[in-house]
């Protein structure tokens, strides 16, 4: 399963490439959100760890971007925050246009448990 790492942070994108690669999964890494667009738009089926806080692009604009050109429905985006931002997020995840929020800091289990859940959700998709 495909994951794509959206953080603009380089030592958190190394951290997460490092241990989903070590479970299994196929990682790339983009450092903002603009790019990420581009990766989305070549290819189907990731689970995208999308960090909110970018330049060029933030994660809000990411998710605005993909429901606009009904891409939402091909990836499932796991909404990565500091706690502060709480209400945004919820709201997303209520509205069903992100599979699920994590505050950061975060623990790497939990994260683990978010990405197998929206991989098999993307696999259920694909048939």
């Amino acid at each position: 399963m495909k994951v794509l790492i959206v953080e603009d942070e380089l030592e958190i994108g190394t951290v997460l490439t490092e241990f989903l690669e070590e479970e299994g999964f196929e990682v790339q890494t983009v450092p903002n959100g603009q790019a990420a667009l581009t990766m989305l738009g070549q290819e189907q089926g990731y689970v995208v760890l999308l960090d909110v806080m970018m330049p060029i692009l933030d994660g809000y604009g990411v998710i605005e971007s993909l429901r606009k050109d009904h891409r939402l429905d091909y990836h499932q985006i796991i909404l990565m925050s500091a706690a502060d931002r709480q209400a945004r997020a919820r709201a997303l995840l209520q509205a069903g246009m992100i599979a699920a929020y994590i505050a950061k800091p975060f623990e790497i289990e939990r994260l683990l448990a978010l990405v197998k859940q929206s991989a098999a959700k993307l696999a259920r998709v694909k048939g």
